[in-house]
């Protein structure tokens, strides 16, 4: 009857450390089951490999890019303005290379004749300068459009279809009349030539 009861004991201890260390596994598998679900949705976020991460790197980035370039492209154009109004440098080429602005030789050029334009002008100390160079600079930017960003407009124009087409735009944007366009062509070389001429007689 010892036997038995002994028996009992032992069987009821057994079963009772098997099911704290069944519990024990269970918690410790779900502890972990858990943690490795979290830590791979985790890394599937900011995973820098994913496609995802990389076009939001991208997208930011770009972002970033055109904040910068529309800083200092303001920046450029004050520091113009402020040439206009009372000049440091012969012309704004030289100024373009002493201060690192960052125009084409072209451009540069574009605000030369603008500057020469209205310096020639007796009321223009009163002048907004920096408005009038952001509408010059606007001027440019579209003029530069039209001709497809290409800087020999002289070639470009010499094709009669090229030609029409570009003046039609021109027309069209700024009012000048397409006789006027016809007779200026051959006279412009450049896109800044172009955009000096629209400046001056656009209505």
């Amino acid at each position: 009857m010892e036997n038995t009861i002994a028996s009992k004991s032992n069987f009821w201890s057994i079963l009772f450390v098997a099911l704290i260390g069944i519990g024990s596994i269970m918690v410790i598998c779900q502890f972990f089951g858990i943690k490795s679900l979290e830590r791979g949705e985790t890394t599937a976020w900011v995973n820098p490999n994913s496609t995802e991460y990389q076009n939001q790197k991208m997208t930011h980035r770009k972002a970033a890019d055109a904040d910068a370039q529309e800083q200092n492209a303001e920046k450029t154009l004050k520091s113009i303005a402020e040439e206009f109004k009372g000049p440091t440098y012969a012309n704004i080429r030289t100024a373009n290379l002493n201060n690192n602005w960052g125009l084409s030789e072209d451009e540069a050029k574009f605000y030369d004749g603008l500057r020469s334009a209205k310096m020639a002008d007796p009321t223009a100390v009163t002048e907004n300068w920096l408005g009038k160079v952001k509408k010059a600079h606007q001027t440019y930017k579209t003029v530069k459009d039209v001709f497809g960003g290409n800087s020999d407009v002289k070639s470009m124009m010499q094709d009669a279809q090229t030609a029409m087409h570009t003046m039609s735009q021109i027309n069209r944007l700024y009012g000048i009349s397409m006789q006027e366009l016809k007779t200026f062509a051959p006279q412009a070389k450049s896109v800044g030539d172009w955009a000096n001429y629209i400046e001056n007689n656009k209505k």
